[in-house]
């Protein structure tokens, strides 16, 4: 086991071999210098270091070498080799500190044999922490299956508008509707900011690094957000989770309450900063739910609500679609690695 760097400021990191999803993207390639980071621009600051922890890897031959990339100002990668059925703790050192985000991901050869066009067995979605001298926060990545697909090229027409920040010389050209004072496309008005707003989203099935996609939705201010997935890591994955966006949410903070038509309605206060997805929906199958179903999702956040209702569709073969009401406002992302 290699590690590179030197350090002062530690945080511990616990890497599972569940098939669980955590939160936003997984990862679609990684230059690797196997047991080495790399610094890419920005200023280094202060270096810190982090403990991983690797529980049960898996003996079915799909990992023999645990890559994680530690992303603040600049972006550190370490591969470390480990060995199945085994449990081992090793160290990150030289990485950013402040807030770090934290992505890995799994290869079934020796991180010596990786390269720039290896594609790994397993993959975890980011998680965020806060690297600071003197504390020491657990963070959880889930590792996940990755699943793979076939993916279509095709060209599509150019677009009808012009959307924020392009330029414009008049209004219609934006989508919008409005052309700043500094002749580029204004932001459209939130339709959904103070009242209610009703969406439709195709997420993506098949294809990608994980086998489909998953729907992000962001509170107005970012601090908490809403995944639902769609064949992600595997066929049939349906999840509906929770996750926190910012350091401001610690335990308590949050009430989370989730209402699934024909479940019994879940409350939660545990949602916090670096602990990856949580507050779960479908206890009583596993964290699975089975299309199509309808849910509200309420968060309350110091007083300030934030609901989304639900419709999702899907099939194990397919994409899925997912119809949402929101009141107070927020934004939405299809991803799709």
């Amino acid at each position: 086991m290699k590690v590179c760097g030197v350090i002062g400021k530690r945080e511990a990191i616990v890497i599972n071999n569940r098939i669980i999803l955590s939160s936003a993207v997984v990862l679609s390639a990684w230059f690797l210098t196997p047991g080495c980071s790399s610094k890419d621009g920005g200023d280094s600051g202060t270096l810190g270091s982090a403990q991983a922890a690797v529980t049960n890897v898996p003996s079915d031959g799909t990992v023999a070498c645990i890559a994680i990339t530690s992303t603040g100002s600049w972006a550190s990668t370490q591969s470390f080799d480990v060995t199945p059925g085994e449990s081992t703790v090793f160290t990150l050192d030289g990485i950013p500190t402040g807030t770090v985000r934290f992505d890995s991901a799994a290869y079934p050869t020796a991180c010596a044999l990786v390269t720039p066009s290896s594609v790994p067995t397993w993959a975890s979605l980011p998680v965020l922490a806060t690297v600071t001298e003197g504390q020491t926060t657990m963070v959880t990545l889930d590792l996940q299956q990755a699943g793979g697909g076939a993916v279509g090229v095709g060209f599509m027409p150019p677009p009808s508008c012009r959307s924020e920040g392009q330029p414009c010389l008049a209004g219609g050209e934006c989508c919008s509707g409005t052309c700043g004072a500094d002749d580029t496309c204004a932001p459209s008005a939130d339709p959904c900011s103070g009242g209610t707003c009703a969406s439709t989203y195709v997420i993506p099935g098949t294809g990608g690094i994980s086998g489909g996609g998953y729907l992000e939705l962001d509170s107005a201010n970012g601090d908490v957000s809403l995944n639902l997935t769609c064949n992600y890591g595997f066929a049939g994955d349906d999840e509906a989770f929770f996750s926190a966006g910012t350091p401001s949410v610690t335990a308590g903070s949050v009430k989370v309450t989730v209402d699934i038509q024909g479940d019994p309605e879940e409350t939660f206060d545990d949602l916090s900063f670096g602990s990856g997805g949580q507050d779960r929906a479908f206890a009583s199958t596993f964290d699975q739910g089975t299309w199509p179903w309808q849910g509200v999702f309420t968060v309350n956040e110091g007083g300030t609500p934030t609901q989304w209702t639900v419709t999702m569709n899907g099939s194990a073969t397919g994409d899925c679609t997912a119809i949402v009401s929101a009141i107070g406002g927020g934004t939405a992302t299809v991803h799709h690695p």
